[in-house]
């Protein structure tokens, strides 16, 4: 057995031990849970890892001899960057949490080189990098490092886009399995083409946007950050938005969005939850932005935030969870069951995005009255579509009930059910007093 083939499988036991480390951590809500994980085989690996780890021994693509290694290191990473998540200090003694932070500092300081990955042409490994980058973003509160990231993905993504099969894929509104796997065969302009990439990288836009906000809301002048100007930073945010103008700029995007996760809804219900987080966020943001204290020296804070306003009011313009939710709605038939499956299930996030859904169109009914005629004249054959959608909130809340009553509900839906009928008055009044 070859010495790449001896450290795969190493890693991959590596792996195994970091993902039961994981679980663990999540579960752990006992007092002594600190002495617990202290004796898992997880933290000595994460004092190995942290004496011996270095980044080039995976950044260097010209040398095909990492191939085997590539893929393990990278996941082996990733389950390190689950854990940020996770409050490690509340569990961990303070020596652990210490090599975990050096860790994550030492791979967060090569995370350019990480991302050089996204060209290497290999599937597994820029899958692994997405991941990677995605769990950084989401978990980051440094600004620049948000920005190095945005940076990093914007040439792959727009490689992506440039690429052949991309702008024929675009132009397919109505996807089938036989055209979904040639798609996912096809290699252009050096980069690999993979739906699931694909779906990562708007994963990872979104929380980008999100998490830009969430910072920029805190009025913190140092959260500008200090390795990355804020000129450099606009200049970052003009370009992606001139070319998500390309992207935006089919009139069934829609369409040709809700289509790459309609064949899983794991994917499906995790875009749309994200979806309504990103318009939730900003909602606040605007508010924010509005409000602004306009003293000198956050001027350049609100140059940045006004180009972000500028870039999500230019994506909300095309599509919004209101898009979305009716599109979802569309093709289950209207039918309130499919809903209740979805609720009911701990296979997807669902139930949260609900939640947040039905909070979300509480306060934007007038908009979504409108976007509701825009789909009833484009499907002539359609019913009015905010009486159906009506319907199905009215169907949803009265099986719910008759569960609960029955004792055959899993959980207790009565905070479920109020938002519910909230959303059923606001529609009753928009329908009924049109």
């Amino acid at each position: 057995m070859s010495s790449s083939a001896t450290i795969e499988s190493v890693l991959e036991i590596f792996h195994c031990i970091l993902k039961d480390f994981r679980h663990c951590l999540s579960e752990v809500i006992e007092e002594d849970a600190e002495n617990i994980l202290s004796q898992h085989a997880g933290c000595r690996l994460l004092n190995v890892f942290n004496e011996q780890f270095k980044v080039e021994q995976i950044t260097n693509i010209a040398d095909t001899s990492n191939n085997l290694i590539i893929v393990p290191i990278l996941t082996v990473i990733l389950d390190i960057k689950k854990l940020e998540i996770y409050e490690i200090e509340v569990v961990l003694d303070s020596y652990l949490v210490k090599i975990f932070q050096s860790f994550l500092e030492k791979v967060d300081s090569k995370i350019e080189s990480i991302c050089v990955l996204l060209c290497c042409g290999y599937l597994p490994a820029i899958r692994k990098v997405l991941n990677i980058l995605y769990h950084t973003v989401k978990s980051t509160s440094n600004i620049d490092m948000i920005f190095t990231i945005l940076t990093s993905i914007r040439d792959y993504t727009g490689q992506i886009l440039a690429a052949s099969d991309v702008q024929k894929f675009n132009g397919c509104p109505t996807l089938d399995n036989d055209y979904t796997e040639f798609f996912d065969r096809q290699k252009d302009n050096n980069v690999s083409i993979n739906i699931e990439c694909t779906k990562k990288l708007i994963d990872i836009y979104m929380e980008v946007y999100t998490n830009i906000m969430k910072l920029l809301m805190e009025n913190n002048i140092n959260m500008i950050g200090i390795n990355i100007s804020a000129d450099i930073k606009l200049r970052i945010l003009t370009n992606i938005l001139s070319f998500s103008h390309e992207l935006l700029q089919n009139e069934n995007s829609v369409e040709y969005l809700f289509n790459w996760y309609t064949n899983n809804d794991s994917d499906l219900t995790f875009f749309m939850l994200n979806f309504v987080r990103l318009e939730l966020t900003f909602r606040e943001f605007k508010k924010k932005l509005i409000n602004f204290d306009g003293e000198s020296q956050k001027r350049t804070i609100k140059s940045v935030m006004e180009s972000v306003s500028l870039q999500m009011n230019h994506i909300l313009n095309h599509f919004t969870s209101h898009d979305f939710f009716l599109r979802f709605l569309i093709s289950t038939g209207f039918n309130h069951s499919i809903l209740l499956d979805f609720i009911i299930s701990n296979e997807t996030n669902f139930l949260e995005f609900l939640l947040k859904y039905c909070k979300y169109l509480e306060q934007d009914i007038s908009q979504f009255f409108i976007i509701c005629k825009k789909f009833d004249k484009k499907n002539s054959e359609m019913e009015n579509c905010a009486e159906q959608v009506l319907r199905v909130f009215n169907c949803l809340i009265q099986s719910i009930q008759s569960l609960m009553e029955k004792k055959l509900f899993p959980y207790n839906a009565t905070s479920l059910i109020k938002r519910l009928k909230k959303v059923e008055l606001c529609l009753k009044e928009v329908i009924y007093n049109k």
